[in-house]
C-alpha cells in the first residue's frame, strides 16, 4: 500500500542515522495511527542517537504536535514563530490572539497565519511583531549562548554530541545488504526461477540434440560444436540479470546519495549474494549435460566440467554487472553487452585457431573469458581420450586405429594448455570486472548533481 511504501522511504533515510535529516511531509498518505507511531519513531531516533530532524507537516494532530521539540511558522516566506513547540500558543495569545476552546492548537496557529482566508494586513501584523516579541528575544540569548559554548574547547564542546564512529560498520552494512538482497531474491522468485527454467530448458534442448555423441571419429566435431555451444551461448543467457542490475543501480543510487552504506559493502555484499545461486545453476545443467551427452568420464573429468561452467557463469555476470554499471539504458546494455559477448567469441579459438588471429586483434583473445573456458573444456573432454577410427576419416589415425584428444587439441593450438591456469584466469576476470564496477560506481554513481 501507500503507507507502506512511505514507511519503508522513512526507514530507508534513517538507515545511516545521519546527524541532520530532513522530511517533507513523512506522514502523508498515512492515518492517525500510523502518522502517530512514525513520528514517535523519528522522535526515538533523534533522542538515542543524537541527531537532528526537521520536518514539514501540513495539519498535524495535537497529539504529534506536541511530540516536536522546536516548531517554525512561516507565512509567505517570512517568518512568524520560531521556538519550543510548548511555548508557541503562548506567543500567540500575548500578541492578542484567543485560542477557542476544543480545538487544536496547531490548526489555530496555521489559521492565524493563512494568507489565503484571511486578510494580509492582519498576518502581516504577526510578522512586524515577531522581532521585537519576548519569544524572539529569549531566542536570541539561547542563540548566543550556543555560540559561546561553541567557542569552548572541543572536548567541552562536543559533550552530548554524536560521534562519527556511532555510524553501522562496514561488516553491519555488508551483512545488512546481503539479507535485503536475499529478501528481495525470495519476494520476487522470477528473478532467480525464471533464469533456472530458461537454462534448464536450454540444457534439456542441448542434451536431446546431441544426445550420447558416441566414441567414433564422427562423433568429434559433434562434441566440438556442443562444447563450443555451452562456453559461449549458454554463457551469453547470463546477459538476462541486466534488467535486474540496471534497477538495482538507480536504487543504490538514491541510497548512497543519503550515505546509507558504501560502495564496498555493496559489491561485497552482491558478489556474496550472486554466488551460490550461479554454482548451483552450473551443478543442475552442467550434470543434464555431461551425463546426457555421455562427455569423458575419467576420474575427476566431471567435477572440473562443473567448476569451469559455474566460474564462466561468474564472470559473464561480473561482465554484465560492470555493463549496467556503466550505460545509461536497458537497450544501450543490450547493445554493449552482446558486442562484448561476441567479440570475444570470434577470438575464443573455435573459428580460427589462435595463432591464425591476426595481430591485430590476437590480443582480445588473451582477455576472452570464453577463450580461458572453452579450451578448458576442450582439454578437460580430450586429454588422453580414444576415438576409433573411420575409413577415410578427416583426422590422423594412428597405429593402434586410434585417434588420439592430443591429435584434436593440436588442431586447435590447445595441446599445451594448463586447466588450472585457466581457472585462476576466470576468477582473476571476475574480480576484474568487479573492481573496475566498484570503482566506476565510487567515481560517478555519487548521487549528486
Amino acid at each position: 500500500s501507500g503507507g507502506q511504501k512511505r514507511r519503508v522511504s522513512i526507514g530507508c533515510e534513517v538507515v545511516a542515522v545521519p546527524r541532520i535529516m530532513f522530511f517533507d511531509e513523512p506522514t502523508s498518505g498515512l492515518d492517525s495511527a500510523a502518522a502517530w507511531n512514525v513520528v514517535r519513531a523519528l522522535k526515538d531516533i533523534a533522542v538515542n542517537k543524537k541527531t537532528t530532524l526537521l520536518l514539514t507537516i501540513h495539519q498535524p494532530s495535537e497529539k504529534l504536535f506536541r511530540v516536536s521539540d522546536q516548531f517554525l511558522l512561516l507565512s509567505a516566506g517570512r517568518l512568524c514563530y520560531t521556538g519550543p513547540t510548548g511555548e508557541a500558543v503562548e506567543h500567540f495569545k500575548l500578541l492578542g490572539s484567543k485560542m477557542p476552546e476544543m480545538t487544536s492548537s496547531a490548526d489555530w496557529m496555521l489559521d492565524l497565519v493563512d494568507t489565503s482566508f484571511r486578510d494580509f494586513e492582519e498576518v502581516e501584523g504577526h510578522m512586524v511583531a515577531w522581532p521585537t516579541s519576548p519569544a524572539a528575544n529569549k531566542l536570541e540569548a539561547s542563540l548566543s549562548q550556543v555560540v559561546q559554548e561553541t567557542s569552548q574547547p572541543q572536548h567541552e564542546a562536543s559533550k552530548g554530541v554524536r560521534q562519527q564512529d556511532e555510524t553501522p560498520s562496514f561488516w553491519h552494512q555488508t551483512f545488512t545488504l546481503m539479507w535485503r538482497m536475499m529478501l528481495n531474491i525470495q519476494k520476487n522468485p522470477a528473478i532467480i526461477w525464471l533464469r533456472f527454467a530458461m537454462y534448464f530448458a536450454l540444457s534439456i534442448l542441448i542434451a536431446t540434440v546431441w544426445l550420447d555423441v558416441g566414441d567414433d571419429e564422427d562423433a568429434i566435431l559433434n562434441i566440438i560444436n556442443v562444447i563450443f555451444f555451452i562456453s559461449a551461448f549458454m554463457v551469453f543467457m547470463s546477459i538476462s540479470v541486466l534488467p535486474a542490475f540496471l534497477e538495482e543501480k538507480q536504487v543504490f543510487i538514491k541510497e548512497r546519495a543519503n550515505g546509507a552504506y558504501s560502495v564496498a559493502a555493496f559489491n561485497i555484499a552482491h558478489l556474496i549474494v550472486d554466488l551460490p545461486p550461479l554454482f548451483l545453476q552450473a551443478l543442475v545443467n552442467g550434470s543434464i549435460c555431461y551425463f546426457v551427452l555421455g562427455l569423458n568420464n575419467a576420474e575427476g573429468r566431471y567435477m572440473f566440467f562443473i567448476l569451469d561452467l559455474f566460474l564462466s557463469f561468474a564472470v559473464a555476470e561480473a561482465l554484465c554487472f560492470l555493463v549496467a554499471v556503466v550505460v545509461p539504458s536497458f537497450i544501450v546494455g543490450i547493445a554493449a553487452g552482446a558486442f562484448v559477448y561476441g567479440g570475444f567469441m570470434v577470438v575464443q579459438g573455435f573459428f580460427i585457431p589462435v595463432g591464425d588471429i591476426g595481430w591485430h586483434w590476437r590480443w582480445m583473445h588473451y582477455i576472452s573469458l570464453h577463450a580461458y573456458s572453452f579450451s578448458a573444456f576442450m582439454y578437460n573432454e580430450f586429454e588422453g581420450s580414444e576415438f576409433n577410427c573411420l575409413p577415410d576419416g578427416m583426422w590422423r589415425c594412428e597405429a593402434d586405429g586410434k585417434i588420439h584428444g592430443e591429435t584434436i587439441l593440436k588442431q586447435y593450438d590447445y595441446e599445451d594448455t594448463n586447466k588450472t591456469t585457466c581457472m585462476i584466469a576466470l576468477v582473476i576476470m571476475m574480480f576484474v570486472y568487479r573492481f573496475i564496477a566498484a570503482v566506476w560506481m565510487w567515481k560517478f554513481h555519487t548521487g549528486k548533481k
